[in-house]
């Protein structure tokens, strides 16, 4: 009976956010959505979650059999997740060169939040420079020898959740060490 049960947008950005469900069914005497009002004439009915919340619809046929399907729509805001950082070698990258490239490429946002933006930064006693520090992948120059540099990203989705990469033990540092001299 159930041909269609969608939700746009299916992620709400904010709480309160509104959020039209659709659903459509064939064969149906009755289609309502729990928890969400009554339908309009075209199968929709706008709700505004204040969480994430799951909806069933909810088709009854002329035989009274009954016919559900469910759905979550995810609120941004209660979600408490930025995006997921991923760093190609990290926590640790040991390496003979002066010159390293720091690539958050593989970085996303997983509610479609997207573009992401980064901010690498040289933390620590050993500075190093960095070129393209604000893309997500920079090249860093470390000019001051050989020893233990320090680097940290921020990233920010395009709704403005800003998350430090976190590395084990709850630090925001990527480590860097050259070796050798």
């Amino acid at each position: 009976m159930i041909t269609t049960f969608t939700a746009n947008p299916a992620v709400s950005p904010t709480p309160g956010g509104k959020v039209t469900l659709t659903c459509l069914a064939s064969n149906a005497t009755s289609v309502s959505v729990t928890g969400a009002g009554a339908l309009s004439s075209s199968g929709t009915v706008v709700v505004q979650p204040t969480t994430d919340t799951t909806y069933t619809c909810v088709a009854t046929g002329q035989n009274g059999s009954q016919d559900t399907r469910s759905l979550s729509v995810r609120v941004g805001a209660s979600t408490g997740l930025g995006p997921k950082v991923i760093i190609v070698g990290a926590p640790l990258i040991v390496t003979t060169n002066q010159d390293l490239v720091l690539d958050a490429s593989q970085s996303y946002s997983p509610y479609g939040w997207e573009p992401l933006a980064f901010r690498w930064k040289s933390v620590g006693d050993q500075f190093a420079d960095i070129e393209r520090e604000n893309t997500a992948v920079a090249l860093v120059h470390m000019t001051h020898g050989p020893g233990d540099y320090n680097f940290e990203v921020f990233v920010m989705d395009r709704r403005l959740a800003l998350f430090a990469n976190k590395m084990p033990g709850g630090a925001n540092i990527l480590y860097a060490a050259i070796r050798g001299g």
